[in-house]
């Protein structure tokens, strides 16, 4: 079964499900839940607990489980990750004839985990027998469709919150780079172009979010003009947007687009990326692209704060353009539903 991708042009005005009619199930909490629930006008659950391993799972699947029998959804979106519940959701589509979308991130297309051997066939059978995966680009979409699966591209919505962030100026250029210190991100690069730009510019300063101890112990050398803020809470998070005369988030991950991006340009922030084909389409403005090197890293640092002026010139535009692409996902979405709908009742 193939969907259609996204397209400005689809019309929702024959909606055979209301938005009160669709429940968005997750087990971990993102940003992209809140930004593109509060597009589509759906409700969202991020169901949490302070639980760790097995009896984490046993806990979720029963909340989960109770949830879904007492709602009246006829729809219910689902994370994934947790690719335990989405394949618990998708079994419960296939009993229950629901229908089951999944907002699918790369990494529940192509683990990149230790796992992957055991992870790729669940992934595998989510992608085929949910009823569709909600993707971030039309990159994914085809990969998808290429492993059996069918799909939908919206990008993120920009998250709100950030949009109030003033800047606050000081002598000091910095950077902040959005890190979960996850493998698909060059942290040992990051180090070094802060390493390069010590002598040269003194005056930029590379401040890294998120918790390091989850790659390890600190490194020894680190540079003076790097500095790890540790977890943030929502406020002391952008409270280091107000300081930043930039954003950085890389990330090795093919076709991947990172939440720090749309972060940056929702708080009006120049922002430093990835080169990519897929960055470079959707932010096309007040971007710097880059190689996930040190020396390259430090280059595109340095561009940043030579060409600020032009690239938050930039950045603001797209942030509007962005905005306003932003009504066509609920069309997207439910166009889909209803065509979804519409093959079950054939069948």
């Amino acid at each position: 079964m193939k969907l259609t991708r996204i397209s400005s042009d689809l019309a929702s005005e024959d909606r055979v499900v209301r938005p009160n009619q669709v429940l968005w199930l997750s087990w971990i909490t993102a940003t992209r839940n809140k930004s593109l629930a509060r597009v589509l006008g759906v409700p969202l659950l991020e169901m949490k607990t302070k639980k760790r391993g097995l009896a984490r799972y046993i806990f979720l699947t029963y909340r989960t489980v109770s949830l879904i029998f007492r709602s009246n959804a006829r729809v219910f979106v689902v994370t994934n990750p947790s690719v335990v519940l989405a394949a618990m959701m998708v079994i419960y589509g296939k009993l229950s004839k629901s229908i089951i979308v999944c907002d699918t991130h790369n990494v529940s297309i192509i683990p990149d985990t230790n796992y992957k051997e055991i992870l790729q066939p669940i992934c595998n059978f989510i992608l085929k027998n949910s009823d569709f995966s909600i993707l971030t680009n039309n990159n994914l979409v085809s990969m998808a469709e290429a492993m059996g699966g069918s799909a939908i591209a919206i990008p993120d919505p920009l998250p709100l919150g950030f949009q109030s962030v003033p800047m606050m100026f000081s002598g000091t250029m910095v950077v902040l780079c959005i890190c979960s210190w996850a493998e698909d991100e060059p942290i040992d690069e990051i180090f070094a172009a802060g390493h390069y730009l010590l002598a040269q510019h003194p005056d930029i300063q590379i401040r890294i979010t998120g918790n390091p101890q989850k790659r390890g112990p600190t490194p020894e050398n680190l540079p003076d003009n790097v500095v790890l803020t540790g977890f943030l809470s929502d406020d002391d998070f952008h409270a280091e947007f107000a300081k930043a005369g930039a954003i950085m988030d890389l990330t090795d991950r093919d076709h991947c687009l990172v939440c720090g991006a749309y972060e940056g340009v929702a708080a009006g922030r120049p922002i430093i990326i990835t080169d990519s084909a897929v960055n470079r389409e959707v932010f096309y403005k007040g971007a710097v692209y880059t190689k996930n090197t040190g020396s390259s890293i430090a280059k595109s640092i340095s561009l940043a704060k030579l060409e600020q002026v032009k690239l938050k010139e930039g950045i603001t535009m797209l942030a509007t353009e962005m905005s306003n692409r932003e009504q066509f996902a609920s069309s997207v979405f439910f166009s889909a539903v209803a065509e979804v709908m519409a093959k079950k009742r054939n069948q």
